[in-house]
C-alpha cells in the first residue's frame, strides 16, 4: 500500500500541472494514515490534512491500551513484531511539513490515544483538531465532525491560495 502511494505522489508530481510546490495528503482513517507515512517518505509533500489517521499504536494491545485499525493479532509474537514496520508513529518523526490531525475522543476503530501519540512524535509545525464527543468518521453526526470540517477547510483553502495556515481560534 504505502508503496503504491509512493508511485501515486511520483506520478502526480511528473505531471505539468503540478506547480512543483504544492501537494497535500489528505485523508481519512486508512487515508489518513497513507497520509502520513506519505508526509514521512515523499520529500515533494508540502502539508498533510487528516481526520482519525488509522495505524498508529500497533503493539498498543501488549501495554494494555485499546489497538485500532488495523488490529493486528496481538496473540502472534512474529505479527506484532512485523507491525512496528507499519505503525505510523515510527513515520512521525519524519514529518516535517504542516500537519493537521484530527482524532475523535470515543472512536472505537482509531482510538484517540494512538493518534496523540503520532501527533507528538511529528517534528514540523503541528495542529491538533480533538472532537470530545465524537465517534469514528462514518459513525458521526456533521456536528461532531464540525472541528474538522472547519479546520480543514482554513487549512486546504489558504494551501491552495499558497497563503500561511490562519490559526485556531478557541
Amino acid at each position: 500500500m504505502y508503496l503504491g502511494d509512493y508511485r501515486a505522489i511520483e506520478f502526480l508530481a511528473s505531471r505539468p500541472e503540478w506547480d512543483e510546490h504544492t501537494l497535500v495528503a489528505n485523508g481519512i482513517s486508512m487515508g489518513g494514515q497513507q497520509s502520513l507515512v506519505m508526509a514521512a517518505l515523499s520529500p515533494k509533500v508540502s502539508a498533510v490534512v487528516v481526520n482519525v489517521p488509522a495505524g498508529s499504536d500497533a503493539n498498543a494491545a501488549l501495554h494494555g491500551r485499546a489497538a485500532g485499525y488495523p488490529n493486528w493479532d496481538a496473540m502472534n509474537p512474529r505479527v506484532m513484531q512485523t507491525a512496528r514496520y507499519f505503525d505510523v508513529v515510527n513515520f512521525a518523526s519524519r514529518i516535517k511539513v504542516p500537519s493537521m490531525l484530527a482524532m475523535e475522543f470515543i472512536d472505537e476503530v482509531v482510538p484517540a490515544i494512538g493518534v496523540w501519540t503520532t501527533f507528538n512524535r511529528i517534528a514540523g509545525p503541528k495542529e491538533a483538531v480533538p472532537m470530545i464527543d465524537s465517534p469514528h468518521n462514518h459513525q458521526a453526526t456533521p456536528e461532531q465532525l464540525m472541528p474538522y470540517t472547519t479546520r480543514s477547510e482554513a487549512w486546504l483553502t489558504a494551501l491552495l491560495h499558497g497563503a500561511a495556515v490562519p490559526p485556531a481560534r478557541n
